[in-house]
């Protein structure tokens, strides 16, 4: 029983952790595309 609580507390402290990085990863990439598409339309 305390294993299996123990493994619980870890994946929901990684979950979290994960949501983090997801969403930091998310703002970096809505920052990047507007960049990305302004150079294609300049190289077209």
């Amino acid at each position: 029983m305390i294993k299996q609580i123990n493994n619980e507390n870890k994946i929901q402290i990684g979950g979290t952790h994960g949501m983090e990085i997801a969403i930091a990863v998310l703002k970096f990439i809505g920052g990047v595309i507007p960049l990305v598409t302004d150079l294609l339309k300049a190289l077209m």
